[in-house]
Order: structure tokens, then sequence, then C-alpha cells
């Protein structure tokens, strides 16, 4: 473990700072300044959904809708997606129905407890109260942790069971105790039901623990079957239940038919987007990430049990990476999640630089070089960071659709509490009528023009080319097809037959097709959309 002047030193080689520089904040002195940190982190997170930050991606809305209709069934049935967060985001539903607040509410509190298992996996690692704080301070403003804690995507859970388990790892290479491997397991086991991505990190340990228990004989066998029962128990019970429920395991290998719809099989694309290049880039792009890096490289050189936890958790990063190389599984919604793991695991390390070359700089003479030098250390370690997060959340606002439309929410509102007709929702040019649906808070007051279940229509509709060009009828004709001749003739049996009083456009050249349209009345333009009104 690490000592209070650890960075100064191994940084300065020889020379020592001064033991003034080198001092560890007090107990009290620490509280009070994370706690200011902690209040920081929360009102900038609510900062960003007040400036209209809702989204990211098309998943959220996704996510939203499947929870808003959880049953126990649909908890353990298998889907596209680990269970975890569909089901917590269905309860905080039952006790506060908003579609748009609730599930941003859970993310932010989510948010918050990601940083507060950042700082315990720094105070494990170093055991100094001053690079925890510097560990809060970076892990409030990382983009990684910041965009999920505002926008509901089921990352944010899988990252706080992660830096937990890597937490309770570090403690238990360093002391053996059993109960610190039992609780990184049940920490993974939960990360596990959040996203697959985190299944690797149950491999690499299992594979781990199987290797002390086989080889090295210093694991009993209690503890063996217990680790490895609870990092196997969730991965192998969803894949089983897949294949049970689905014939196959093709709802595992969506993401490759998404990736193979849009870009076929270009490698170069799926290289960009990969993990192992995107926490390159990142770390690049954001030097003092760059020096947390540097700074692990040289510290597992002086600590066997932390070489070994570096190994265990930034050994699945790779795996990972030639996973989604290899099977062109590479996310293409909002691509900067894809390595946050890795980047807030890297923090604490970059929080340990950040002190050290801190401390060198203070105890330079003269003082305009202590003040220049920490200004300037200061700028580079936050100015990146602030300019992703101002990038990403520029991309986020701009591709809100719907939630961030609000004449269009309020005409929708106004409809829906003045009619009791349905309004038909065109879905065949795009996804944001996701966001339509979750503006609305009252989704089950649309009907498709494909007259489908929306988030299956999602799913087959972002990989439409795929199954179009390998002749998949059923799934053309039940997910692909307008059912109401919005595109040519409208079918006036199937609009009285669904009830609809309205139809709702976002494409320029279908409205055009239904301004020439009998029995439908002149557009109204709500922003991006355009809403007909059906004659009776």
């Amino acid at each position: 473990m690490w000592t209070a002047e650890s960075p100064a030193r191994l940084l300065g080689g020889r020379r020592r700072a001064p033991a003034r520089h080198a001092a560890d904040l007090g107990v009290r002195q620490y509280a009070i300044l994370l706690a200011l940190t902690v209040v920081l982190a929360a009102v900038v997170q609510y900062g960003l959904y007040l400036h209209g930050l809702y989204t990211v991606s098309d998943d959220e809305s996704e996510r939203t809708l499947l929870a808003s209709h959880l049953t126990l069934t649909k908890a353990v049935t298998p889907f596209i997606w680990p269970p975890l967060p569909m089901i917590v985001t269905g309860l905080a539903l039952r006790i506060h129905h908003n579609l748009i607040t609730a599930p941003r509410a859970l993310v932010g509190i989510t948010g918050l407890l990601t940083l507060g298992a950042t700082v315990t996996l720094a105070r494990k690692l170093f055991d100094r109260r001053t690079v925890a704080l510097v560990t809060a301070v970076l892990a409030a403003v990382i983009p990684q942790r910041l965009i999920l804690s505002v926008v509901p995507l089921a990352d944010i859970y899988s990252y706080l069971f992660v830096l937990l388990a890597a937490a309770f790892l570090i403690d238990w290479l360093r002391s053996n105790r059993p109960r610190a491997l039992v609780y990184t397991s049940v920490a993974l086991l939960l990360a596990s039901t959040a996203r697959f991505e985190t299944w690797f990190f149950n491999l690499t340990l299992a594979a781990y623990v199987l290797y002390r228990f086989l080889l090295r004989h210093d694991l009993g066998v209690r503890l063996t079957a217990t680790a490895v029962g609870l990092l196997g128990v969730f991965p192998v019970t969803w894949v089983v239940a897949t294949y049970v429920h689905d014939g196959s395991l093709k709802a595992l290998s969506l993401t490759s038919r998404q990736f193979a719809a849009r870009h076929g099989h270009d490698v170069s694309i799926a290289v960009r987007t990969d993990v192992v290049y995107l926490f390159v880039h990142d770390s690049v792009f954001m030097p003092i990430l760059l020096a947390g890096a540097v700074a692990l490289l040289v510290l597992a050189r002086r600590d066997r049990a932390l070489m070994t936890w570096a190994a265990l958790v930034f050994g699945p990063m790779l795996l990972l990476g030639a996973s989604m190389l290899a099977t062109f599984s590479v996310p293409m919604a909002a691509p900067f999640r894809v390595d946050g793991t890795w980047i807030i695991l890297l923090i604490p390390f970059a929080a340990w630089a950040l002190v050290g070359l801190a401390e060198l700089i203070v105890g330079m003479s003269p003082s305009v070089v202590r003040f220049v030098g920490v200004a300037a250390l200061v700028l580079v370690a936050i100015g990146p960071i602030a300019v992703r997060v101002k990038d990403v959340e520029a991309s986020g606002i701009a591709q809100a659709g719907a939630l961030g439309d609000k004449p269009l929410e309020k005409r929708l509102h106004g409809l829906l509490h003045s009619t009791n007709r349905q309004i038909l929702l065109d879905s065949l040019d795009g996804l944001d009528y996701l966001n339509v649906l979750v503006a609305s808070n009252t989704p089950g007051r649309f009907v498709l023009d494909v007259d489908a279940d929306p988030t299956r229509v999602s799913i087959y509709s972002s990989a439409r080319q795929y199954y179009v060009d390998h002749h998949d009828t059923n799934i053309v004709q039940t997910y692909l097809t307008d059912k109401f001749g919005l595109r040519s003739a409208l079918n006036r049996r199937s609009l009285e037959t669904a009830n609809i009083g309205y139809i709702l456009v976002d494409d320029a050249r279908v409205a055009g097709i239904l301004e020439k349209q009998p029995g439908v009345s002149r557009p109204q333009r709500l922003g991006r959309w355009t809403l007909f009104q059906v004659s009776a």
C-alpha cells in the first residue's frame, strides 16, 4: 500500500517533497471537501438535465418503454439486454410514473453512488485522503460518469458494481481474506445483470480463482465453488434461458446484425469503435488519464498484488475488444460509453499522479513558478475533460428530438386529454418515434404505422437492411411494413378499426404525400414533426 509521501517520492526520484506538502488531509477537512464535491456533482448533473440533455441515443427511450410494462414474466424472460436496469426502472415507475423524470432521477442517484464507489476504490488502493479527494473531483466531471448519470442508459449500473468489485478485489489480493473475494464475486454478479460486457470480468476472475485452486493450491474447495458459482450463475443461466426461450442464441448477436446492416463488414469502422481503440483515444485526448496509465504501470512494478489486480480488471478490456472485432459486435449508439468502465477505473491513478506532480511543483521556487505550474497542471487535467463533456452534451441535445421539443409535448398532452382517438405515429423513418412515446407519458395512446410493439419495431428496424437482404419475410412483414398506407393511399378501414384521429410524421416526403390524401386536414408544424387530423 502506498503511503502519503509515495507520489512525490516516486515521481521525483530520490528528492522528497517537503513534509508539509506530503502531509495528508485531516479527517474533518477531507469530509467537508468530499461532501462539497458530491454536492457539486449533483448540481452539475441536474444542470445538464435542465439545459436539455435528455438523451444521447435512442436506447434510453426504448429501455424506459420496456420498464413501463414491467411484469414478473418480462423480468425473467431473456431479451437483448440484461434485466437489472429494466427491473429497477420499472419499480421506480411504480412509485413515480413519469417516463422522463423517474428514470433520470434513478440514474442520477446511481451516478452519485458510482462517484462514491470510485472514491472507495481510491482509498483501498492508496489509503490517502488527498488522492481520494482528487479522485472525487475527477470522477465528478469525467464524461463517462457524468453524462451517464443524466441520461438513463444501463451503463451507470454496471460501472457502480464493477468499481465496487475492483475495490473488494484489491482488498482480497492484499489481505487474502475470503470474505473480500466473496464480496468481489457478488458485485460482479450484479454487474453481469446490467451489461453483457461485464461478463468478461467474471470470466477472467473465475479463471484466476480456478488457477489458484488447481495449480497454486492456496484456495479451498468451498471458497472456490462459491466464487466461481457467483461469477457464472447469471451468464450461464441467461444463455441457457435464451436458447430455451428462442430456440437459438440469435438474440445475443443483435449488435452484430445491426453493424452488418449499416456497415457490412467494414473493419476500419469496427476498429475505430472498438473498446481498446476508444480507451487509447480517450486517454490521449485527456492527458491526465494518460498520466494515470503511466502511474499504474510504475506502481504495478513495485506491488505484485496491484499487478495482478491490473491484469484482472484491464485484461477483460482486451478480451472484449478482441471479441468485438471478431464478431463485429460493435455498439454504435453513444460509443463514448463503451470504454467507460476502464476510464473510471483509471481515475484513482490519474489522481495519484496529479497529487504527486502538484507536490513536486509546490516544492519549487520562486512562488511565481509554483503558481504558474499548479495553474497549468489544473488546466491540462480539467480542460480536455470539460471539452469532451461539452461535445457529448451538444450532441445529445441536438438529437433529443421530441424529448426536448416543448411545443410538441404540450400539443400532444392537449390532444391526449381532449379526445379518446388514437394517434398514428410514423416509425419507418427512424427511431425518434420512441422519444415521442416517452415525451407523451402515455405511450398506449399511439399506434405505429407498422402496427406492432414499439420496442420490437426498434430492434428490427435498426437492422432493417439485414432482414431485407436475408429475405426474412416474417420479420419484414410484421415489423417493417406500413399497415396504414402512409406512403401511398391511406387505408381508411385500418384507420377506422384502430380509431385513428391524428397522424404524426417527421419525414417531409411522407408529409407531402399525406397533404394530398382526402379526409386529412391541413398540417400543423410542430418542430421537426407534422401533425395531421383525420376526419371521422
